[in-house]
């Protein structure tokens, strides 16, 4: 077990355990995104309490990652995104409430 501290108040322990083996394959966008249709959000499940979701190439050149955090009572979303797109960010929610579900009926 190995104590990590961040500033001189906050430490916590930390136990080595196996991580879980990244293994996602995401959409490469397309030359012309107008004739092939793409998903605006890839949701990948990395472990039960972990979702990596990634913004389509076609919504943006950047096409960023977000992260779902889930813990036993609350969920933490780490959004790097930049769609400003009202629908895009409705679609955003519901990806990440259905995993935010998923986690917590342990589905």
């Amino acid at each position: 077990m190995r104590s990590l501290c961040f500033a001189a108040s906050l430490c916590i322990s930390v136990t080595a355990s196996a991580t879980p083996a990244l293994d996602a394959h995401w959409d490469p966008g397309a030359e012309d995104c107008t004739k092939t249709a793409h998903p605006p959000l890839e949701t990948y499940r990395y472990d039960a309490r972990t979702w990596i979701i990634r913004e389509d190439l076609c919504s943006t050149w950047e096409a960023p990652f977000i992260y779902l955090l889930v813990g036993e009572r609350e969920a933490l979303l780490i959004d790097t995104g930049d769609v400003a797109d009202p629908k895009h960010r409705a679609r955003l929610a519901a990806a990440a409430g259905r995993a935010a579900y998923a986690a917590d009926s342990g589905a």
